[in-house]
């Protein structure tokens, strides 16, 4: 059984970070360009922006239009059947799929029709009917109502779906006037939705590869002896778990700041949303009934709602930055430390041995110059005064000579090596 829709038309406002070099967004482009050759929009040398372009393919007549507002990309394409009558609700989906098109910050379907013909539905019956039709991953959904310029409209924001059901063609014309009004509002809206899900996704990043340190980490204690010195393994050990701090803080750092920043973005773009729906609403209400209470609420509860979280998300993140900080220090501390008494015993070492080769060398040096010096004298030193005679095994002269010098030599290398020893600073 037909479901009748008078004039149907569908609408899409479709927005795009612009990031030039990007994968993301060179798709994006690319898929523009599939766009135009699908509605058959001639090719030009240089695309110009803020111009309309009118289109006809088979059946259907439409137009596009695609706008650069700050850092945005923003798409108007619409469509309809070129003969402008009653058509089943079916034709949507048509539509669909010639206008479809990905947008990372998000898309706002626009169906139009009038209720201008014979045995038409009611629009309450109807605006169920086409948004099933439309989204059929939902089987029901209670549809807000509203009203703008005498044209009744039945939206669902979450699935970005809204509905104008006019009572005929001429009051359904002066939606028209609204296009590029709404594409605006629906910017600042769509923008503000995709910033609570950013900031959700740095939140929750943050919190699953574990950059809040756990109780049981802050405490752990790091085994070392009472004069904090580690092993080499230990130091090593300490340097690679300081260095994947620093990491993990340079990038949440950046994070938690974008937090910041997209707090700001969030903030300027609420208020550009209440400044434009003023517009709409003064605009629509000259020209008859106007009831936007459902686009006001977007304002008033939902975005503040995105707006507190934010703040909550960013004062919980920034304790765990500086409880990372004070981590970090306490890790360099302790590697700072010890590395440097490992520094002072390696010195401490190195000048004792070095002490020890100085008194050393000197008792050996002044020794030898000793043996060579008192070897010319040893027979005089030998006979006064004179030795026993009598004694029980008599040396031969040489080798009592050696004797004398030897014990001389040893007795002065001694005695300057320990001189040495006790000039030289030691270690207090």
């Amino acid at each position: 059984m037909q479901t009748l829709i008078g004039y149907p038309q569908l609408f899409l406002f479709a927005y795009q970070l612009r990031e030039p070099n990007t994968k993301e967004y060179k798709s994006w482009l690319a898929e523009l360009e599939d766009l135009r050759q699908r509605l058959q929009i001639p090719s030009e040398a240089k695309y110009h922006q803020n111009r309309d372009y009118y289109f006809q393919t088979y059946q259907l007549e439409g137009i596009y239009n695609y706008l650069d507002f700050g850092d945005t990309d923003n798409l108007l394409v619409g469509c309809s059947f070129l003969h402008q009558k009653p058509a089943d609700v079916n034709c949507l989906e048509q539509f669909k799929t010639k206008l479809d098109i990905q947008a990372n910050i998000g898309k706002v379907w626009l169906i139009l029709g009038h209720l201008d013909f014979p045995n038409s539905t009611a629009p309450e019956t109807l605006a169920q009917t086409i948004y099933q039709t439309f989204n059929p991953t939902k089987n029901t959904v209670d549809l807000q109502t509203g009203t703008l310029a005498n044209i009744p409209f039945f939206a669902d924001l979450e699935s970005n779906i809204i509905i104008f059901l006019a009572p005929n063609q001429d009051i359904l014309d002066k939606i028209t006037s609204f296009y590029y009004e709404l594409l605006r509002l629906f910017s600042y809206q769509q923008k503000i939705a995709w910033i609570e899900q950013q900031s959700r996704i740095i939140k929750e990043k943050s919190v699953s590869e574990g950059f809040f340190l756990h109780p049981d980490e802050i405490t752990k204690e790091v085994k070392t002896n009472p004069q904090l010195f580690l092993d080499i393994a230990q130091l090593q050990e300490l340097k690679k778990h300081l260095l994947e701090n620093l990491g993990k803080l340079t990038k949440y750092t950046i994070g938690t700041e974008g937090l910041a920043v997209q707090l700001q973005s969030l903030k300027t773009n609420l208020n550009s949303y209440e400044k434009r729906l003023q517009v709409i609403q003064k605009k629509a209400s000259e020209i008859g009934e106007t009831d936007l209470k459902l686009l006001a609420d977007f304002q008033n509860i939902i975005a503040p709602r995105y707006l507190n979280q934010i703040e909550r998300d960013y004062a919980s993140l920034s304790p765990g930055l500086k409880v990372r900080e004070q981590y970090i220090n306490t890790i360099r501390g302790l590697v700072e430390i010890s590395q440097a008494e490992r520094d002072r015993r390696s010195e401490t070492q190195n000048r004792h041995f070095q002490n020890k080769v100085a008194y050393i060398g000197v008792g050996l040096g002044t020794a030898s110059v000793t043996a060579s010096s008192v070897a010319n004298f040893a027979e005089e030193i030998r006979e006064y005064p004179p030795f026993n005679s009598r004694a029980i095994v008599p040396l031969p002269a040489p080798w009592l000579n050696f004797s004398v010098a030897l014990t001389i030599s040893i007795l002065v290398g001694l005695i300057s090596g320990g001189l040495t020893w006790l000039l030289l600073p030691r270690e207090k």
